[in-house]
């Protein structure tokens, strides 16, 4: 008896790893207004827990993981015009429907990502309506996996 539970147990244990196991893989980034709008945006979840993400401007590296469902990147460097840039910030996607949502950005958090931005390209300002229309642009865009990795 012991010995069969013990196998159900293995198989349970083996089952779980592989659903945490498949967030590995390409991301491009899309609309959720208009889904054939897509962006030049990818972002890569290595199996090592390390990403890559950006466009032809800039390049983020950091860490990620998932946390009751959500995927969280903690951006530590960037590239930009060819210089490296030491960064600190984290972003939050809720999974729904296979797709990650940016959750809802705090004042708080939109402020301190401006700082970090600032550190890379001084000159930028915020606009009028900076927060809200950052806040309603980012959450009405999605990253879509688009190819899954391997890790065994």
């Amino acid at each position: 008896m012991r010995f069969l539970i013990a196998i159900m147990f293995f198989i349970l244990l083996v089952d779980t790893s592989k659903a945490q196991l498949s967030f590995q893989g390409e991301y491009r980034m899309r609309q959720a207004i208009n889904d054939s709008v897509s962006y030049n945006v990818t972002l890569k979840l290595n199996c090592n827990g390390a990403y890559i993400g950006g466009d032809s401007l800039q390049v983020v590296y950091g860490k990620w993981k998932i946390k009751n469902g959500d995927l969280i990147l903690l951006a530590d460097s960037t590239i930009v015009n060819n210089k490296n840039y030491h960064v600190n910030y984290k972003l939050v996607y809720e999974n729904i429907d296979n797709r990650f949502y940016l959750k809802s950005v705090s004042k708080k958090e939109y402020l301190e990502s401006i700082a970090e931005v600032r550190k890379v390209l001084p000159n930028i300002r915020e606009s009028k309506n900076g927060y809200q229309k950052y806040k309603a642009e980012e959450t009405a865009k999605y990253f879509e996996k688009i190819l899954t990795y391997d890790c065994h």
